[in-house]
């Protein structure tokens, strides 16, 4: 696809969760931290992590987003593969309209939480 048949046109839904993952990273004071979007989409959410220096990573099952996410977000690193998403990694985890599509919908949490960072007891933070 062209980039003219790919436009993003944000839904009220995307602004709202925008807005709102904005606000708690802000409060987070997250400069610096490292954070995994799942589910991207269109990937124009790596722009407010660029814009917060957040260093952000990138999981996507559409082999179409990975593509348009490599090609148009060049400060985000894209994986194309699951097995590629380093355990323990990262400070954030974001997943927003993904949950909905697993089957299992525990084991893909308890799957997330392995992604992230542990604290000095071992648990997640």
């Amino acid at each position: 696809m062209s980039d003219e048949e790919l436009r993003f046109v944000p839904m009220p839904r995307y602004i709202m969760r925008k807005n709102a993952l904005s606000m708690l990273l802000r409060r987070d004071n997250c400069a610096g931290k490292k954070l995994l979007e799942i589910g991207y989409g269109a990937g124009e959410i790596f722009n407010l992590y660029e814009k917060l220096g957040v260093s952000a990573d990138g999981y996507d099952y559409s082999e179409t987003a990975y593509e348009y996410a490599r090609e148009h977000y060049k400060s985000a690193h894209v994986i194309r593969e699951k097995e590629q998403i380093e355990k323990g990694r990262y400070d954030y985890v974001v997943a927003c309209e993904v949950l909905e599509h697993a089957e299992d919908d525990v084991g893909q949490l308890k799957e997330w939480c392995e992604y992230i960072k542990k604290n000095e007891s071992g648990g997640v933070r």
